[in-house]
């Protein structure tokens, strides 16, 4: 585990999001909210800058879709290098998560990501 641990977990979570189709930072936040049960939420300014280091580091890739004459919202979607990121990131917390369960002494359990 880095010693970036939130950051990195922050990048885990969005790329997860983001992997099945591409979608936009506002709902990229209300999906971490929602399947986090509450628990996990993206403070205000807090979403985009990470997104934008994202893809300037070549994990995310974004486009704009003009919703009508006047607005438009910008996309992200996962790169090649984002999706190996993702699955080194899930190992990362899989291995985290065992470790802490054990001094925990909590139950073995397997994390498993769909």
């Amino acid at each position: 585990m880095s010693e970036n641990f939130q950051s990195d977990m922050t990048e885990m979570l969005i790329l997860h999001v983001v992997a099945p189709g591409a979608t936009y930072g506002y709902d990229i936040a209300q999906q971490v909210l929602e399947r986090s049960q509450g628990h996990l939420t993206f403070k205000e300014g807090e979403l985009y800058p990470v997104l934008h280091a994202m893809e300037r580091q070549g994990m995310l890739h974004s486009y704009w879709v003009h919703l009508d004459e006047v607005r438009r919202r910008k996309f992200y979607r996962i790169t090649a290098a984002g999706g190996k990121l993702l699955e080194v990131r899930r190992e990362q917390w899989s291995q985290y998560a065992v470790g802490v369960d054990g001094v925990l002494g909590l139950p073995k359990w397997s994390v498993c990501f769909g």
